[in-house]
């Protein structure tokens, strides 16, 4: 069916748009297929599809749709990150993780949001095909267009706390990070919330915060960072989570490696030029974006999923 239709794209695009409510309903249906091949053509004509701007908005509305219920669930895990990824690499990460996120951003279900975000944000932070989009992030700010796509993400991320703290960890907005932390002291902290942050110390072990771990070394530069992870230790009950951070934690000793970086800094040969130019970045990281009025908009968001 889909090598089908993707025959009548080719030949008969607006025959084939006209019927584009029943031809998505087919095609969403062979992703659930146990044959990779129809899954995977599907895919193809799915990102055929959404290559025309017009149509663009509706494919995703509509994948998400079926991610709906107990069945979507399954069909989330089970092919959801294969699909998005697809995508990603056929429209570009940038576009299709702005699309979802403006998408997700007015779902009124709001526990559908927080599973789909969380989905996305695991996709975002391992996945290959967004690997341009997680560098761009990283330099936010430095880069007017990591900001941008930092601020496009960031009101759908707050459906989800472990999510949006990833994605604060990642552009290195790390005294944010602490605010985030701080603010969950002043919500109900249940269980999704404390799964969530357990999700976020795992993720915290993979490729992706690798130089967030290296900068655990370097205690004076980023004292915030320090802050945010003795943080989520102190959100965490006593688990796996705990014990991983906990360890992480206690192979940086904080008092020796600040004595070492202030040594450092004051045998350095540069005249403190390195120490004025991490000065300088600090004050451009706190102007890159309304951090408080962000803040303000997650608090409310937060409040209205307890």
């Amino acid at each position: 069916m889909p090598c089908r239709i993707h025959f009548l794209l080719v030949r008969n695009e607006d025959e084939v748009f006209g019927q584009l409510a029943a031809l998505l309903a087919a095609l969403l249906d062979a992703l659930a297929s146990d044959s990779e091949r129809v899954v995977l053509q599907a895919l193809s004509v799915l990102g055929s599809i959404a290559g025309h701007q017009q149509h663009f908005r509706r494919v995703l509305m509509s994948l998400l749709d079926r991610f709906r219920g107990d069945a979507g669930l399954v069909l989330l895990q089970k092919g959801g990150p294969l699909v998005i990824r697809r995508l990603c690499a056929a429209m570009g990460s940038q576009v299709v993780f702005r699309e979802f996120a403006s998408i997700l951003d007015e779902e009124q279900d709001l526990s559908f949001a927080s599973t789909m975000v969380q989905a996305l944000n695991l996709i975002l932070l391992t996945a290959g095909e967004v690997r341009e989009l997680r560098e761009l992030l990283r330099g936010a700010a430095s880069s007017s267009s990591g900001a941008d796509q930092f601020k496009a993400l960031y009101s759908c991320w707050s459906h989800s706390a472990g999510a949006l703290l990833s994605l604060c960890l990642l552009t290195q907005a790390y005294e944010h990070s602490c605010e985030i932390i701080l603010s969950l002291s002043t919500l109900p902290l249940g269980a999704e919330v404390l799964v969530q942050v357990d999700r976020l110390v795992q993720l915290l072990e993979t490729p992706a915060f690798a130089s967030l771990r290296l900068q655990l070394l370097q205690p004076t530069r980023h004292p915030h960072l320090l802050r945010a992870m003795y943080g989520l230790l102190m959100l965490l009950p006593q688990s796996t989570a705990f014990r991983t951070l906990s360890a992480r934690l206690q192979a940086v000793p904080a008092v020796t490696m600040m004595q070492l970086e202030s040594l450092q800094l004051q045998q350095g040969s540069n005249g403190g030029r390195g120490d004025k130019q991490y000065n300088q970045q600090q004050q451009q990281q706190q102007h890159w974006a309304d951090f408080a009025g962000l803040l303000e908009g997650f608090i409310e968001r937060q409040k209205l999923h307890a």
